[in-house]
């Protein structure tokens, strides 16, 4: 205390220390006797720059003062010293009692010195006290291995000597005036130099040591090196922006960078700027043949290849702004892997559409040299969608004028919206889900990769190897297919669709030999829907699996009650077609036995059609799949037979029964005129028919639909026709009342 009260007159103790261990947190003066002392000690605080000690003392001659020794303060009898940062008790003159007292707190100060000292030698951080101009007091052996140096004198010495310490000398500025605004800093991260001169990465803490007075006396604080934290940090973060496999940015990076892109479009009215989305035409075949460790350096290679393309154009469109309008504006570009076999570009600061359009020209043209793999060589070409940011916005603003309503999808259905003026427009389809089905009104980064994408499949559609420019009718027409996927999905459940039946003619007698199976589809609001419309689409989603499953089920049920209504000498026979992904299911033998007999038809009764595709795409394994049907006695026809590419060395390895000549070759029967080659059309199916009984087979020509067709066709000894001639496609009703009519007929 600054003013301790004056010892009583009548104590008789001398000296005494009380405390935990000796000496604890809380230590007693007393002035008066033992006893008192004992029971009611009273706790006196000693203060010094390194720490706060508590000592028990009676002294002798009054209470501390000053000595001229530096260090020191006198107590009576005895003195204190600080030592090490450990306060010391010097008993010069005390009882038996006393002196035992203070030897116990000697060596328990000797025990914490040596605690705290072992703590400061053995810590992991550097542990250090400088004054504020920088200069160091004191440092551990830590902080002398974290700087590169042998020990701590050295350390101490050469930084004290050599005042460029932090690489970037304005670093120890900023780390004073935080010092001297909070008193404290803490993870204050800096890059220094170690004693060979490598830089490193360091994190301090630290705080401002004053007197009582509040005068400043020196800094401490701790150091971490942070160099090897800050690598890993910088490559989880380089992984989280970039494709692992080619180094190049990810999707990730893209958006963000197409996000910029967008942003700078809206400032400069002037700023232009294209997306070019590509797809690897026949990726697949390349690693299900030469497997994914090829197919993995191919995308690198590609990558590489794209790269440098990307440079060289770069080049020529700079120096062709150099010249123009808008010189200003660089061009740049952005190449990302999306995943898989898909990679982005975005093409910045482009003057016109052919800047974008010349770009995959180019990448088309590099793209015909072959890629040399491990010794081999491997072609491989791309699709390309492009999409420009200010065609989008043109056309939005002509679509605006054109018509003061536009056609909006609300997730249900589509309601038409009225507005005053553009900015109505906007504010008021920006609550749809898809703004507008023609041309989204606002765009995103993903609207712009979606269209890009968009574009992308239709260069596919126009046979790959190609590039398409986005315009609205396609997007109308990808959001008319997403909601022709959704209706399918549904019509299936809720048994939307209808087999409608064509009659099969035996061209001798003209009678009916059986019919063939077509679906057709009643939608709720579009009515009938033609199998051109959505047949295609069921492949691509795998609905044709459920689909033609109860397609066969339904026409085998209807034939068999047919011809239990019907019966003759020859049964009717249905035909139904077999897609490709309905022959390649596992359990597609197992489905054909359970529906013959569910429904009670024999498998002589029932005709496949299959493609010619279908059959050679697997040849070894369709010869055992149709050989396994044929045990069902079930009959099987190739379909649009002329067409594919039939291997003819190998037809007759197949099981087949019947051929069945496209439509194209019987429309053109009758009419003036020859193919290539001087053979006209009839001499086509001609020969057809003769292959088919060669091979012991029957021909059935589809697509009859004149008298003319039909004569030649007898001519050339064909058995079966299908056609308009004969019969439209009828429902099970009308085709059981031609069944009835022929049947009074021939009776």
């Amino acid at each position: 205390p600054s003013s301790p009260p004056s010892p009583s007159p009548s104590s008789s103790l001398q000296y005494a220390l009380r405390g935990q261990d000796g000496l604890g947190t809380h230590g007693a003066v007393f002035c008066g006797d033992a006893s008192v002392f004992q029971q009611n000690p009273v706790v006196l605080e000693v203060s010094l720059p390194n720490g706060s000690w508590q000592l028990a003392a009676i002294p002798k001659g009054g209470w501390p003062r000053q000595s001229p020794i530096s260090g020191w303060l006198r107590v009576g009898g005895g003195a204190l010293a600080l030592l090490s940062g450990v306060l010391v008790f010097v008993l010069v003159q005390a009882p038996a009692r006393s002196r035992e007292a203070v030897e116990r707190a000697t060596v328990a100060l000797r025990q914490a010195e040596e605690k705290y000292r072992s703590i400061f030698e053995n810590a992991i951080e550097g542990i250090f006290q400088t004054l504020p101009n920088g200069r160091y007091l004191s440092a551990n052996p830590a902080l002398a291995r974290i700087y590169g140096y042998s020990n701590t004198i050295e350390l101490i010495d050469k930084l004290n000597a050599d005042t460029k310490h932090y690489v970037d000398p304005n670093r120890r500025n900023e780390f004073t005036s935080l010092m001297q605004l909070h008193d404290q800093v803490s993870k204050f991260e800096s890059q220094v130099y170690r004693c060979d001169g490598q830089p490193i990465l360091i994190s301090e803490n630290a705080r401002a040591v004053r007197d009582r007075r509040g005068e400043l006396l020196y800094y401490e604080g701790i150091v971490e090196d942070i160099t090897d934290r800050k690598r890993v940090e910088e490559q989880l973060r380089h992984n989280a922006f970039h494709d692992a496999l080619t180094g190049l940015p990810n999707r990730l990076m893209f958006m963000e960078r197409l996000s910029f892109a967008i942003k700078r479009a809206k400032e400069r009215s002037e700023y232009r700027f294209a997306v070019l989305f590509l797809d690897l035409d026949r990726f697949k075949v390349i690693n299900d043949s030469l497997g994914h460790i090829v197919g993995d350096q191919l995308l690198i290679a590609f990558a590489q290849r794209l790269h440098s393309v990307l440079l060289e154009n770069q080049q020529s469109v700079t120096n062709r702004q150099a010249a123009g309008i808008n010189a200003s504006v660089a061009a740049s570009f952005t190449i990302a892997r999306l995943g898989g076999d898909e990679f982005t570009i975005l093409l910045e600061g482009i003057e016109d559409a052919i800047d974008a359009t010349q770009m995959a020209d180019s990448i088309h043209k590099h793209l015909t040299l072959p890629f040399n793999l491990n010794g081999q060589e491997i072609f491989t070409t791309a699709s390309i969608g492009i999409v420009l940011n200010w065609e989008l916005q043109n056309r939005k603003w002509r679509d605006l004028k054109e018509s003061q309503s536009l056609q909006l999808w609300t997730g249900t259905g589509t309601q038409s919206l009225h507005y005053k003026n553009v900015q109505d427009c906007e504010e008021r389809s920006y609550l749809s889900p898809i703004c507008n089905s023609r041309c989204p009104i606002r765009y995103s980064p993903e609207d712009l990769l979606r269209d890009a994408d968009i574009a992308m499949y239709q260069a596919k559609a126009m046979g790959k190897a190609r590039h398409a420019v986005f315009d609205t009718d396609m997007y109308a027409g990808a959001v008319a297919r997403l909601q022709l996927e959704t209706d399918l999905r549904r019509a299936i459940s809720a048994q939307e669709f209808q087999v409608y039946y064509q009659p099969i003619v035996c061209l001798k007698n003209g009678k009916i030999n059986g019919f063939e199976a077509l679906v057709r589809w009643q939608h709720p609001d579009r009515g009938l829907v033609s199998p051109s419309s959505f047949i295609s689409l069921a492949e691509e989603t795998g609905l044709i699996i459920p689909l033609g499953s109860w397609v066969l089920r339904e026409a085998c049920r209807q034939t068999r009650a047919w011809q239990l209504q019907f019966p003759c000498d020859s049964p009717l026979s249905i035909s139904v077609n077999l897609s490709g992904q309905q022959f390649s299911q596992p359990d597609l033998i197992d489905k054909f036995k359970q529906i013959l007999q569910d429904t009670g038809l024999d498998g002589r009764s029932l005709k496949l059609e299959i493609t010619e595709s279908v059959i050679t795409e697997g040849a070894f394994n369709a010869t055992a799949i149709l050989k396994r049907l044929k045990a069902l006695n079930i009959q099987l026809c190739i379909d649009d037979f002329g067409t594919g590419y039939s291997s003819l060395s190998r037809l007759h390895h197949f099981p087949i029964n019947t051929l069945k000549i496209d439509r194209s070759f019987v429309s053109r029967m009758g009419k003036k005129g020859r193919d290539r080659g001087n053979i006209g059309p009839g001499e086509i199916v001609q020969t057809i028919v003769m292959l088919a009984h060669n091979l012991g087979m029957d021909a059935i020509a589809e697509g009859v639909e004149t008298a003319d067709q039909l004569a030649q066709l007898k001519l050339h000894n064909c058995e079966y026709g299908q056609g308009y001639f004969f019969s439209r496609p009828l429902t099970s009703i009308a085709a059981t009342a031609l069944l009835a009519k022929q049947a009074s007929k021939f009776n």
